[in-house]
């Protein structure tokens, strides 16, 4: 199973569902069968919060006992086989059947049992509807659209829960629509890979790498490499992979600013020994910026999300700092 978690054996999935959907109960499931719902999630202080596509972050008029979120993470971690208590107050497994993300604390790491159920897309939002609802502009979402079919690489990059990954779903689709052999390589399945020709590869913690994912990818003959968001080290193969002979690739990774990105990389670049990040190699490789953000609470009318900057790398300025120019 991807992402290391969970082989679970088809019927123990069909036991795990329907024992999952009895523990949660009427009201979250109706909450988690919604298909404006993006994540859920049961805090330790027993308050129960939801994430919707286009409207943020609000509270359910219920409240989830400690013993009824204990019983679901009990589930969870049994369906996985991993054992939960003080020695190993944290999880996180993939729930079969609706592609759900599942994240488990309990004390000592939070003050009470907690849980957080992210769920895949249930669809690709196509450009033409970020442009609708304001998300970005026309310029921009031709920007996007043209850099996709040159073959440019391109970074996503925002903040925890700022949509940079149902973006990068839709750059995907645009990708999918030219009729390219395409490859995504993940630590959990989110990424919506469309093409015809396609492959999915994902990592094993302990096992399997996003490097060694990456070595099997090129010998897969693909004309694109995707990754899901990097962290560390395997930048420097996705790098040099975008670099010599598999342009038009797509990250995303969680950075403050578009400026911040590449130095962002640097620093990921910069915890493995004996190697020295080369500015100029990042200002060649990549092309294109786009840094997403979500919207701050509030009652301010808008979209829930805005692509903020579109910037084009333009190469090092005579300091060395790295010139960003305004895409749209």
């Amino acid at each position: 199973m991807p992402g290391g978690a969970q082989f679970y054996q088809p019927i123990t999935q069909q036991r795990l569902l329907s024992m999952l959907r009895s523990d949660l109960g009427p009201e979250l499931l109706d909450a988690l069968e919604d298909p404006s719902v993006s994540e859920l999630s049961a805090n330790s202080d027993q308050s129960v919060w939801v994430e919707r596509s286009g409207a943020g972050r609000s509270r359910l008029a219920i409240r989830l006992s400690p013993e009824r979120v204990y019983a679901v993470l009990a589930l969870v971690a049994s369906a996985k086989g991993e054992m939960i208590g003080e020695s190993n107050p944290s999880f996180d497994a993939l729930i079969p059947g609706g592609g759900y993300r599942f994240v488990g604390t309990l004390p000592p790491l939070t003050p009470g049992p907690s849980f957080t159920i992210r769920k895949k897309p249930g669809r690709v939002i196509p450009l033409a509807e970020y442009e609708a609802a304001g998300i970005v502009s026309a310029t921009q979402r031709h920007t996007l659209t043209r850099a996709v079919l040159a073959r440019e690489n391109i970074i996503i990059a925002g903040g925890t829960g700022s949509g940079k990954t149902t973006l990068a779903n839709a750059l995907l689709q645009v990708m999918a629509d030219a009729g390219q052999r395409i490859i995504t390589i993940e630590d959990t399945p989110e990424l919506t890979n469309s093409a015809a020709d396609r492959e999915s590869l994902y990592t094993v913690p302990g096992v399997r790498s996003m490097q060694d994912c990456l070595r099997s990818a090129l010998r897969m003959h693909p004309d694109r490499i995707i990754f899901g968001e990097v962290r560390g080290a395997e930048v420097r193969d996705m790098l040099m992979a975008w670099n010599t002979g598999h342009r038009g690739g797509l990250c995303t990774l969680h950075a403050d600013s578009a400026q911040d990105v590449l130095y962002r990389i640097e620093e990921m670049l910069e915890t493995i020994p004996n190697f020295r990040p080369r500015p100029r190699t990042l200002a060649r490789t990549i092309q294109l910026i786009a840094w997403i953000e979500a919207a701050p609470p509030g009652p301010a009318p808008g979209p829930a999300r805005r692509l903020r900057t579109l910037a084009r790398v333009e190469g090092l300025g005579p300091g060395g700092e790295y010139r960003l120019a305004d895409a749209g």
